[in-house]
């Protein structure tokens, strides 16, 4: 159980602003870049006891970290969205006003994503996706229909689901872990609008067009998705209007080595100055 978050202090040349063109949501690194061996508690408690008060965390999932360095966290088992602000490990703002299904209520939400747009958050135990202006307030159902859970074959609606991400076109794309395949919305969706599946085919299965339980996915500049398909144990890069993808990392075996690719909950790309692209993957 996951009751804190911790930020490793980088070291090495300064760490660049992401270049034009580049989503802020990547990150641009030297090539000399390491991190220090120990962490420091930025949220939740340094002795990862968890709790409800507006500095403790409870089964905390998603985080989004914006330009201002303020930190955006699904603090699942609290049924919230909390922000804290930097140098402080205390929530400033707090999304959600407790377990349950309407408006203003989150059911273990597992992700959240923060544009310009807004605030979106995946609710999912509600199988909805929340958007809520900047300031946390009018919340709107842009994906599925509340309390309904989405089958293999339904585009209207989603299964349990652990991660979103939100293209600069303010395009939804949501994985669905229940039912092994990745939705598209358009960004006028609404609940009940019908999704678009562009990876996966709604079965479980190791084929190149198939995924197993998908828990993390992080969409390039080109719309090309990079998914955890977490219990094939590799990642899948997939081209936009491909049918199937390639595996850019692991083997399909659970493994320990630096080959093989265990458990995969979330993926964070990024680049290094001369262009290449890194990913950090979290087990």
């Amino acid at each position: 159980m996951l009751c804190r978050f911790l930020a490793y202090e980088v070291f090495g040349q300064e760490v660049s602003k992401p270049a034009s063109g580049i989503s802020t949501s990547q990150l641009v690194l030297s090539p000399s870049t390491s991190w220090a061996t120990y962490a420091n508690t930025v949220a939740g408690s340094s002795a990862g006891t968890s709790g409800s008060t507006s500095s403790r965390l409870n089964t905390n999932l998603g985080i989004q970290i914006v330009n201002n360095n303020t930190l955006y966290i699904a603090d699942q088992n609290n049924h919230r969205i909390v922000a804290i602000q930097p140098n402080s490990t205390t929530a400033t703002a707090i999304i959600g006003s407790g377990p349950g299904s309407g408006p203003t209520q989150l059911n273990k939400p597992s992700d959240v994503f923060v544009t310009s747009q807004g605030i979106y958050v995946l609710d999912s135990s509600n199988y909805r996706i929340l958007k809520f202006w900047t300031n946390g307030t009018n919340a709107t159902t842009v994906v599925g229909i509340t309390g309904t859970a989405g089958g293999a074959l339904s585009n209207t609606t989603i299964g349990v689901s652990y991660q979103m991400f939100v293209d600069i076109s303010s395009n939804i794309y949501v994985l669905d872990y229940t039912n092994h395949k990745v939705l598209l919305f358009p960004p006028n969706s609404t609940s009940g609008t019908s999704g678009v599946m562009i990876a996966g085919t709604g079965s479980s299965g190791s084929a190149p067009n198939m995924l197993y339980n998908p828990k993390g996915i992080f969409v390039d500049s080109t719309s090309a998705m990079y998914i955890a398909d977490t219990f094939n144990h590799r990642i899948q890069y997939w081209v936009n209007g491909a049918c199937y993808g390639s595996t850019v990392a692991g083997t399909g075996t659970l493994g320990s080595s630096l080959v093989f690719i265990a458990i995969i909950i979330s993926i964070v790309s990024g680049f290094i100055q001369s262009g290449e692209r890194i990913f950090f993957f979290f087990f």
